[in-house]
């Protein structure tokens, strides 16, 4: 019997190409069955999960008073349970993914960066906290 190692990738993005790079992890899963990526605005429980669907419903979303420190704390906790990180930077704004990845460095993680942006590509703070840099999906794949 061949027991395979499963691999769990933590997928950083911003919120805001939450729907494309939904459409790529579906389709890298498939083609990596032994790879598990974990999308924060997926694959998280509760609040997280409500709130994506909220937004994607465009209805208003519940942010408690805590929430900020609950979300930070639980981003942190899957990081640390994975094995490495892909980062997808495509130009939207998103601080929690430059955040993201810094937390991934910190706790020794291998970043892997898609920086798909005409900026950034030689940035040595990107550079620092990247194993490797892609410049698209196909380069990275």
């Amino acid at each position: 019997m061949e027991i395979k190692k499963t691999n769990i990738a933590y997928l950083a993005h911003p919120v805001i190409s939450r729907h494309k790079v939904r459409e790529w992890e579906l389709k890298i899963e498939r083609l990596y069955p032994s790879l598990i990526l974990h999308n924060p605005f997926y694959d998280s429980e509760g609040l997280e999960k409500e709130n994506i669907k909220n937004l994607d419903d465009a209805k208003p979303l519940q942010i408690p008073y805590d929430y900020p420190s609950y979300l930070v704390h639980k981003d942190i906790e899957n990081i640390a349970k994975c094995d490495f990180m892909i980062a997808i930077i495509d130009g939207s704004p998103s601080f929690g993914t430059i955040m993201e990845i810094v937390y991934a460095k910190i706790l020794h993680k291998p970043v892997y960066i898609i920086n798909m942006t005409i900026y950034g590509k030689e940035h040595s703070w990107l550079k620092y906290h990247s194993t490797k840099m892609f410049s698209n999906y196909p380069e990275f794949e």
